[in-house]
Protein backbone atom coordinates (compact mmCIF):
# COMPACT_ATOMS: atom_id res chain seq x y z
CA UNK A 1 0.00 0.00 0.00
CA UNK A 2 1.61 3.44 -1.07
CA UNK A 3 1.35 6.88 0.82
CA UNK A 4 -1.36 9.15 -0.21
CA UNK A 5 0.02 12.48 -1.54
CA UNK A 6 -0.67 14.22 1.75
CA UNK A 7 1.85 11.60 3.50
CA UNK A 8 4.85 11.53 1.16
CA UNK A 9 7.62 11.85 4.41
CA UNK A 10 10.33 13.96 4.99
CA UNK A 11 13.23 14.09 3.03
CA UNK A 12 15.83 17.19 2.55
CA UNK A 13 13.78 18.08 -0.71
CA UNK A 14 10.52 17.56 1.26
CA UNK A 15 9.56 19.14 4.54
CA UNK A 16 6.56 19.64 6.46
CA UNK A 17 7.77 23.16 7.36
CA UNK A 18 9.05 22.87 10.31
CA UNK A 19 12.95 23.75 10.49
CA UNK A 20 13.46 21.33 13.42
CA UNK A 21 12.24 18.00 11.50
CA UNK A 22 14.58 18.54 8.90
CA UNK A 23 17.83 20.06 10.31
CA UNK A 24 17.42 23.21 8.18
CA UNK A 25 17.24 26.59 9.73
CA UNK A 26 15.38 28.47 6.80
CA UNK A 27 14.04 31.06 8.76
CA UNK A 28 17.73 32.17 10.45
CA UNK A 29 16.64 31.62 13.66
CA UNK A 30 18.16 29.84 16.39
CA UNK A 31 16.81 26.11 17.08
CA UNK A 32 15.01 26.54 20.53
CA UNK A 33 14.95 30.02 20.76
CA UNK A 34 11.53 29.99 21.99
CA UNK A 35 11.53 26.72 23.93
CA UNK A 36 9.61 26.56 27.01
CA UNK A 37 7.23 29.69 25.71
CA UNK A 38 3.86 29.72 24.80
CA UNK A 39 2.69 29.95 21.29
CA UNK A 40 2.26 33.93 21.40
CA UNK A 41 5.39 34.35 23.53
CA UNK A 42 7.04 32.44 21.12
CA UNK A 43 6.14 34.36 18.48
CA UNK A 44 6.90 37.84 19.86
CA UNK A 45 10.51 37.40 20.25
CA UNK A 46 10.49 35.37 16.47
CA UNK A 47 9.18 38.82 15.14
CA UNK A 48 11.35 40.81 17.85
CA UNK A 49 14.72 39.66 16.15
CA UNK A 50 13.02 39.83 12.65
CA UNK A 51 12.61 43.77 13.20
CA UNK A 52 16.37 43.74 14.24
CA UNK A 53 17.49 42.32 11.32
CA UNK A 54 18.06 39.14 13.00
CA UNK A 55 20.42 37.47 15.56
CA UNK A 56 24.40 38.82 15.40
CA UNK A 57 27.05 36.32 13.82
CA UNK A 58 28.59 34.88 16.71
CA UNK A 59 30.90 32.33 14.92
CA UNK A 60 33.85 34.98 15.04
CA UNK A 61 33.64 35.45 19.11
CA UNK A 62 36.67 34.11 21.02
CA UNK A 63 36.21 30.76 23.12
CA UNK A 64 37.15 30.15 26.47
CA UNK A 65 39.90 27.99 26.24
CA UNK A 66 40.07 24.77 27.91
CA UNK A 67 42.42 23.93 30.45
CA UNK A 68 44.92 22.49 28.30
CA UNK A 69 45.26 25.80 26.57
CA UNK A 70 46.01 27.89 29.44
CA UNK A 71 48.45 29.09 30.73
CA UNK A 72 49.61 27.66 33.73
CA UNK A 73 51.76 30.25 36.03
CA UNK A 74 54.05 28.11 38.60
CA UNK A 75 53.32 28.47 42.01
CA UNK A 76 55.70 30.08 44.28
CA UNK A 77 57.52 27.82 46.47
CA UNK A 78 57.60 29.37 49.95
CA UNK A 79 58.97 27.72 53.42
CA UNK A 80 55.98 28.45 56.01
CA UNK A 81 58.71 27.44 58.67
CA UNK A 82 61.45 29.34 57.64
CA UNK A 83 63.09 32.34 59.80
CA UNK A 84 61.64 35.43 59.82
CA UNK A 85 62.67 37.98 56.75
CA UNK A 86 62.73 40.80 58.78
CA UNK A 87 65.19 40.39 61.55
CA UNK A 88 64.53 43.77 63.52
CA UNK A 89 60.76 43.45 64.06
CA UNK A 90 59.77 41.71 66.96
CA UNK A 91 57.10 38.67 66.75
CA UNK A 92 54.92 40.52 68.68
CA UNK A 93 54.62 43.39 66.31
CA UNK A 94 51.07 44.78 65.39
CA UNK A 95 49.45 42.81 68.31
CA UNK A 96 48.24 44.83 71.59
CA UNK A 97 50.94 43.16 73.90
CA UNK A 98 54.91 42.90 73.93
CA UNK A 99 57.18 44.90 71.82
CA UNK A 100 56.90 46.61 68.68
CA UNK A 101 54.49 49.19 67.39
CA UNK A 102 50.40 48.57 68.72
CA UNK A 103 47.78 47.84 66.26
CA UNK A 104 46.37 50.68 64.59
CA UNK A 105 43.18 52.09 65.66
CA UNK A 106 40.24 52.01 63.26
CA UNK A 107 38.03 54.85 61.80
CA UNK A 108 35.00 55.32 64.29
CA UNK A 109 32.30 55.48 61.79
CA UNK A 110 28.69 56.20 63.05
CA UNK A 111 26.28 53.98 60.52
CA UNK A 112 23.76 56.75 60.28
CA UNK A 113 26.30 59.59 59.46
CA UNK A 114 27.32 56.72 56.73
CA UNK A 115 23.85 55.81 55.73
CA UNK A 116 22.99 59.29 54.91
CA UNK A 117 26.24 60.31 53.64
CA UNK A 118 25.45 57.15 50.91
CA UNK A 119 21.69 59.08 50.65
CA UNK A 120 23.42 61.98 49.46
CA UNK A 121 25.36 60.98 46.96
CA UNK A 122 22.89 58.00 45.33
CA UNK A 123 19.86 59.95 45.55
CA UNK A 124 18.43 56.61 47.02
CA UNK A 125 15.46 57.25 48.56
CA UNK A 126 15.13 53.43 49.95
CA UNK A 127 18.59 54.14 52.10
CA UNK A 128 16.26 56.49 54.57
CA UNK A 129 14.32 53.35 55.98
CA UNK A 130 17.54 52.36 57.88
CA UNK A 131 18.44 55.74 59.55
CA UNK A 132 17.33 55.53 63.19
Amino acid sequence: MGRSPSNKGLSKNNFNGSALSTGRNPGGMVAGLTAGTTYGTGKDIKEQVAVTGGLPNVGNLPTVPTPEQQVRRPMPQIDTFAGTQIEAEPVSAGLPFGEGAGPEPGTSYEMNQFIFNSWIESGDDSLLQYLI
